[in-house]
């Protein structure tokens, strides 16, 4: 007889993220340019934490499966109210009116855990499509 247990987790919540990401400017011509962003992040979780379980358990071929969700208040859970991070990432930059329109993409990741337990460790790690206007003074 064997036995074989598969377990994952998913938590979603709400948080407000301070980047402070350097810019390389490479000009391409007079109305293009591509900007390399690097940088730390600084994230902080404001609530709505949400975590759903899944958990599969296999012994001698019978296969059980076990699905939950639970929402806790950010006091009752064991997430860590902030997280130091990095981004990296790049965008196409053109001239527009009297500002620049930049769309590009960041990689982020946390570089802290956001669990306050011992047993789990949770960081964000993710793609970002960013869209801006900068208008310069």
């Amino acid at each position: 007889m064997f036995s074989t247990t598969t377990s994952t987790q998913k938590s979603t919540f709400h948080s407000i993220e301070v980047p402070l990401l350097l810019k390389y400017k490479i000009p391409l011509n007079k109305k293009f340019k591509i900007n390399v962003l690097a940088g730390p992040t600084f994230n902080f979780i404001v609530g709505g934490i949400k975590t759903d379980s899944h958990i599969e358990t296999t012994i001698s071929n019978n296969v059980t499966i076990t699905d939950s969700s639970e929402t806790k208040t950010l006091e009752e859970s064991n997430f860590n109210i902030f997280a130091l991070g990095m981004a990296v990432g790049a965008e196409l930059s053109m001239r527009a009116g009297s500002g620049n329109l930049a769309i590009g993409f960041r990689y982020e990741r946390d570089l802290t855990d956001l669990n306050s337990t011992e047993e789990t460790k949770t960081f964000r790690v993710g793609f970002v499509p960013t869209i801006s206007y900068m208008v310069s003074f």
